[in-house]
């Protein structure tokens, strides 16, 4: 998906989330707070939140940081 602020979001399954800014990439993953790393799928609402359906719950990330796992 991409944002308001044109970052692109994607997932590899077992890598976590990217975001690509244009110019390089930021990956959240387990060190991120990230709690599983099978993301299948992300949702970007009006706010920036990105919602990552993952193979053990959802995540919710906001300024690169996962906000809250519901599990």
């Amino acid at each position: 998906g991409v944002d308001s602020k044109g970052n692109i979001w994607s997932s590899v399954t077992s890598y976590g989330i990217f975001k690509y800014n244009g110019e390089s990439f930021t990956i959240i993953d387990e060190e991120k707070g990230l709690y599983n790393t099978g993301v299948v799928s992300i949702f970007i609402d009006e706010g920036d939140t990105v919602f990552a359906g993952t193979f053990a719950g959802v995540d919710v990330v906001y300024a690169d940081t996962v906000i809250k796992s519901y599990l």
